[in-house]
């Protein structure tokens, strides 16, 4: 990770990159924490959708999450 991030922006943005991982790393182990990553909906549909689809079961949670119930 760190020589691709420093053959495309340079190694001085490579080491901060690097630095600022493990200082998270290190504050996670100091404390006994573990890394809960925070996603928005919108982060999360990209990362669900596939060429602009998505499947029913993300559909219907997304409309869950944003207040909608079922009515049948």
């Amino acid at each position: 990770m760190f020589l691709c991030i420093a053959a495309k922006k340079g190694k001085k943005t490579a080491f901060v990159g690097a630095r600022k991982m493990l200082t998270v790393v290190w504050h996670l182990f100091v404390n006994g924490e573990k890394y809960v990553e925070k996603v928005s909906q919108k982060q999360l549909l990209r990362r669900i959708s596939y060429k602009g689809h998505l499947p029913i079961e993300t559909m219907v949670e997304v409309l869950r999450t944003a207040g909608y119930t079922d009515n049948s």
